[in-house]
């Protein structure tokens, strides 16, 4: 009866977990029930110390104490509660990650299902995208995108935002970011499965990996188009497959994004607008919202060095006189999200995520110059 019961809670975690990839698409809410769900049939599942700690590595720890350390920049904020609320429940998805590696210990074949989601959730991204790029018109939002309108409700021009799609994300600009954030995630599993199933996941694959391409162009998100291209090249470097393999996968992609700048708006806005930004803005770095975010988040930081002023609030202490640079200093874009990390955990806050970026990036060099090698020494030796 207790193996039975087991059997059903694994079968329960891997249904959330499957349909996971395809939830963050609608928003934080679902994401969030099916992390707290995984997380209580994982402590459930796993009701002893001993039982958890078999599922924590070094980069489990790590993780802790970096939400230790956040937790104590929190407390010592003058903020204390709105801070808290970020930093505190951070823990949940560290557990996330334990329960992850429970469910494909239980269930292997979790990684097949986690596969066909994503290239599900690339497909139907890349489906509701063909009416705002035809017709000019978001389903989701039921009304035509990109323009401005008055107080009646007429038109009267263009946004900013004609350069952007978001497909189902609605009114929120982050497809590219989606897909570009999982993009090498999906790599990685698809060279798990590749072995097993290669004819079928082959065509899948391929498919999924053209619709994701397509989604980060026309999503106009210029940081997520810049990071799938800097994949797509670290992955063909480091690839152990046939030069010739990497050449034609290197210009079949070159080709298709030939393709693709054929499309003006696109080409205006990946291309024309950011040469402009960083050319005609000598005086800056990259931009005036850029440089103000950054002296604002330095100044922050001076006088907040080790612990920072808090998870989250440097969009209550850019407002200071102290650090305030100039209008544009609470600008907050995500892009700046290195240096608010900075001013808002100090330098023990920044010093794991950086540490651990440095590592993956030693890692990452590492392979290169040991499959080159490799490489090198094979032809040598076919000669």
């Amino acid at each position: 009866m207790i193996y039975k019961k087991k059997n059903n809670l694994i079968y329960l975690s891997s249904i959330l977990l499957t349909i996971f990839p395809v939830s963050l698409i609608t928003g934080p809410f679902i994401p969030e029930i099916i992390i707290f769900f995984l997380n209580i049939i994982f402590l459930l599942s796993n009701n002893s110390i001993k039982k958890i700690l078999k599922y924590c590595n070094f980069l489990i720890y790590v993780l802790f104490i970096f939400n230790i350390l956040i937790i104590i920049s929190s407390i010592l904020s003058l903020n204390i509660i709105f801070s808290l609320k970020n930093s505190f429940f951070f823990f949940r998805y560290i557990i996330f990650v334990m329960s992850v590696c429970w469910i494909y210990e239980k269930n292997p074949k979790i990684i097949n299902y986690i596969f066909y989601s994503f290239s599900f959730s690339f497909f139907i991204l890349f489906l509701f995208l063909l009416p705002e790029l035809i017709f000019n018109y978001n389903i989701l939002l039921g009304e035509k995108i990109g323009l401005i309108k008055d107080s009646l409700g007429n038109e009267t021009g263009h946004a900013f935002s004609r350069f952007k799609n978001s497909s189902l994300f609605g009114d929120e600009w982050i497809m590219g970011s989606y897909i570009s954030r999982f993009f090498c995630f999906y790599i990685g599993i698809y060279f798990i499965l590749e072995s097993q199933f290669k004819k079928k996941v082959n065509k899948i694959f391929f498919f999924s990996i053209f619709t994701a391409l397509f989604c980060v162009f026309f999503s106009g998100e210029r940081l997520s188009f810049f990071f799938i291209i800097i994949a797509i090249f670290m992955l063909i470097l480091l690839l152990k497959i046939f030069l010739k393999v990497k050449y034609i996968l290197l210009i079949s992609i070159l080709l298709f994004f030939s393709i693709l700048f054929t499309f003006t708006k696109q080409k205006e806005r990946l291309i024309y607008q950011t040469s402009k930004q960083i050319l005609s803005t000598s005086t800056y770095l990259y931009s005036p919202d850029h440089e103000s975010h950054i002296m604002t988040a330095y100044s922050i930081f001076k006088y907040n060095k080790f612990f920072g002023v808090g998870p989250k609030n440097f969009i209550y202490e850019c407002k200071n006189k102290k650090y305030l640079n100039n209008n544009l200093s609470c600008s907050n874009h995500p892009h700046n999200f290195l240096f608010q990390l900075l001013s808002e955990t100090g330098l023990f806050g920044l010093l794991i995520p950086f540490g651990i970026f440095l590592i993956i990036c030693m890692k990452l060099i590492n392979n290169f110059f040991t499959n080159s090698l490799n490489a090198f020494h094979s032809q040598w030796k076919f000669f």
